[in-house]
């Protein structure tokens, strides 16, 4: 199952971010959970705008967030700092990022994005 990450995943992601990593900044941001892939659990994502290359963005798996400010970071041993926030409803552009990123990761096919 996908959607947003819970208040108490989030909470569970609590821990130290090295801030000297930061790669960029996320801008309307939604913090994504991949649910149960293949029993291995659960990958958070930052999905938002990549404020420094002005393009959609999705985050490699977040093993941290940063308990005291917005920063996240990642397995691939990058930090982002979170901006805003993304409204109630995901932007349309980044429902297709997710969905361009979950087919390149052999998530779903695109026969089961239709």
């Amino acid at each position: 199952m996908i959607g947003r990450a819970t208040p108490d995943e989030k909470l569970a992601l609590a821990g130290p971010v090295d801030s000297t990593a930061v790669r960029d900044d996320i801008d309307r941001w939604n913090l994504i959970a991949i649910r149960d892939l293949a029993g291995r659990g659960t990958q958070f994502h930052a999905l938002g705008w990549r404020r420094g290359l002005a393009n959609t963005w999705i985050t490699s798996p977040i093993v941290n967030i940063a308990t005291t400010s917005t920063l996240v970071s990642t397995s691939s041993a990058h930090s982002y700092v979170l901006g805003e926030p993304d409204g109630i409803d995901i932007d349309p552009d980044l429902v297709d990022h997710l969905l361009y990123a979950l087919r390149t990761w052999g998530l779903m096919s695109i026969e089961s994005a239709s």
